[in-house]
């Protein structure tokens, strides 16, 4: 069979490995999906412990679908998908290989009967009326793994519990549970916050085309409110509402039409987890519902950064605070139903996101309006919808790099993450957790950067370069030393917020030590975020998009992928190392900030 395999597969298998087998028609009720899900179970174990004791084992599929059987077909789509992944991997040096072979036929059957050491007789009881593929594994002397169904009935009757391995409900039991229909699959997936964090990817680019799209306008705006020239600081309003609300439709025509499609590209490529038909409708359920809160976003981040740029950060900040604090008591109230609330589910978390948007949106643009004379660049913003064709033209122009450089760096940290998830689901947990908790604290860096490209912004829109310079320097230092007590907080307390988690000892500790890298990393940071934003607020968008995403793509990248596919480091180590290159961008931002390329006034 080895050599069969290796003529018709291209595939060298080891002939001393435990062959496991499953060969027979392809139907959801025989159950090759949960068979391919376990292999990926026990890659994931090995990923996770590569010193575990494990007998190699080779997984043999074979199995022929129906024309028209759409989840058949896709079944055997992700064996083969698998199989791809696990025997290219040489981290875990053969002891998992998967192997699909096609065109199952009575010839190579022969072979396979012949050379199985385990056979995989796994229907769900009450649903296989016979079978004599099991019979020809045991006469050939493999040992059988099945449920009580079938023909596996009358086989256990003969050679007894010490031959066979029995597992799962019997027929009677899923009898009972479809005539009550209390049971549901997918109940795992509709509490499942790994499965919201797969379509939050998704809004995450979105947030990031839309961060980008305002971006090119807050420079001017900046300068604008410095110079005091309200009309032009209008215009930027202007176009950071257009860009905001063009690139909410194109990613809501994306969704509409392909949302299932880029739903299963991240549950493949980053959750590596074989989500079905089921999940990939729960998660399209989730993201339609969350669609109905992009457009208030787009507003708000035009009204918001304005407002900011008039040196007002209290009242957005308030927004945001109310808008995550409200997500968060209508996540608890509707995913779990509390009292006569129903439990929603997935549903329940998106409406609670759709709804803390409108909330942040409400209070801005409101505030906005009640105080024009604080707001002056509302004045005929409404009056109108044109704007100089040169204005447009120089925003544009700067603004395409920092739209590229949102979008490439989501594309970059995404696949960090896909690399990182080689090792795992439970590292993917763990990121997620940590992930969670270190935004939290990066806050802090966050809208001291943001706060840097306001205040120079101001005084380089005034001509007062020197000023410019000296208050740069001085919230850079500000922005570090905040940072460091915040990162050493974080390295005394981080290590509680896992506890909260509901979720295993293994995750918790991971999430620990991912949490204690990202505080020793922190300081260096802030200096690097305050110099995007100092390079920014002078309009160098080029050098902003090379120091942001293109280093994100030559250097964070390829190290996370090396490290991750080719090493025997442990994941923290492997962690500790990508977010390491940090250091790199640190001695590039400090001599670019130095070389005071950014001092120059463009309005």
């Amino acid at each position: 069979l080895a050599k069969y395999i290796k003529e018709h597969n291209g595939i060298d298998v080891n002939p001393d490995s435990i062959f496991d087998v499953q060969v027979k028609r392809l139907h959801e009720y025989k159950r090759q999906l949960m068979n391919i899900l376990h292999v990926m179970y026990l890659y994931n174990k090995i990923k996770e412990n590569p010193s575990m004791d494990f007998y190699p084992r080779t997984f043999i599929f074979g199995a022929k679908a129906a024309a028209g059987y759409r989840n058949a077909k896709k079944t055997i789509k992700l064996i083969n998908c698998v199989a791809d992944v696990i025997n290219n991997d040489a981290s875990i040096g053969g002891k998992l290989k998967v192997v699909f072979i096609e065109d199952y036929k009575v010839s190579n059957a022969e072979i396979i009967f012949a050379a199985a050491d385990v056979s995989e007789q796994i229907s769900t009881a009450s649903k296989e009326a016979s079978g004599t593929g099991n019979m020809k594994f045991m006469l050939n002397g493999a040992l059988t793994i099945g449920t009580m169904d079938g023909a596996n009935v009358e086989m256990f009757d003969e050679v007894g519990a010490d031959n066979m391995f029995i597992f799962g409900m019997s027929s009677d039991e899923v009898i009972s549970h479809e005539n009550r229909h209390d049971y549901n699959p997918v109940d795992v997936y509709n509490n499942d916050a790994e499965l919201r964090k797969v379509v939050n990817q998704l809004i995450f680019v979105y947030n990031l085309a839309v961060f980008g799209a305002v971006s090119a306008a807050s420079i001017f705006g900046a300068q604008y409110f410095g110079k005091g020239n309200h009309k032009g600081h209008m215009y930027s309003f202007r176009f950071k509402l257009y860009a905001a609300l063009l690139v909410t439709a194109i990613a809501m025509t994306l969704f509409i039409t392909n949302g299932t499609g880029f739903i299963s590209l991240y549950l493949t490529d980053t959750a590596g987890n074989g989500a079905t038909e089921v999940a990939l409708a729960y998660g399209k359920e989730y993201l339609e519902i969350v669609m109905i809160g992009l457009i208030p976003f787009a507003v708000t981040q035009a009204y918001a950064t304005n407002i900011k740029e008039t040196g007002q950060t209290f009242v957005p900040m308030v927004a945001s605070f109310a808008a995550v604090g409200s997500n968060a008591v209508l996540d608890f109230l509707l995913i779990f139903g509390i009292g006569p609330i129903p439990k929603l589910g997935v549903a329940g978390a998106a409406i609670a996101t759709v709804m803390s948007r409108y909330i942040e949106t409400i209070i801005v643009v409101l505030w906005a309006h009640k105080n024009r004379d604080k707001n002056r660049y509302l004045e005929g913003a409404y009056r109108g919808i044109g704007m100089p064709f040169g204005e447009f033209k120089t925003i544009f122009i700067k603004g395409l790099p920092l739209m590229l450089n949102e979008l490439l760096w989501a594309a970059g940290m995404t696949t960090v993450t896909q690399c990182y998830s080689v090792r795992g689901l439970s590292v993917i947990a763990g990121l997620n957790i940590a992930t969670t908790i270190t935004n939290l604290f990066n806050i802090v860096f966050i809208q001291l950067g943001a706060c840097i490209s306001i205040v120079v912004g101001q005084y380089l829109g005034a001509g007062e370069l020197e000023k410019a310079k000296d208050a740069d320097n001085k919230m850079i230092v500000f922005s570090v030393f905040c940072c460091s007590v915040m990162a050493a907080v974080m390295l005394l307390v981080g290590g509680f917020f896992p506890q909260i988690y509901n979720t295993t000892d293994e995750i918790k500790s991971l999430a620990t030590s991912f949490i204690a890298v990202s505080a020793i990393i922190m300081p260096f940071c802030a200096f690097t975020h305050s110099s995007y934003f100092t390079l920014r607020s002078g309009g160098k968008t080029l050098v902003t998009f090379l120091f942001d995403s293109v280093f994100t793509w030559v250097i964070v990248v390829p190290v996370a992928f090396v490290l991750a596919k080719y090493t025997a480091l442990g994941i923290v180590a492997v962690y500790f190392l990508v977010q390491a290159t940090e250091l790199i961008k640190v001695v590039i931002g400090y001599f670019m900030v130095k070389s005071d390329v950014w001092l120059v006034q463009m309005v």
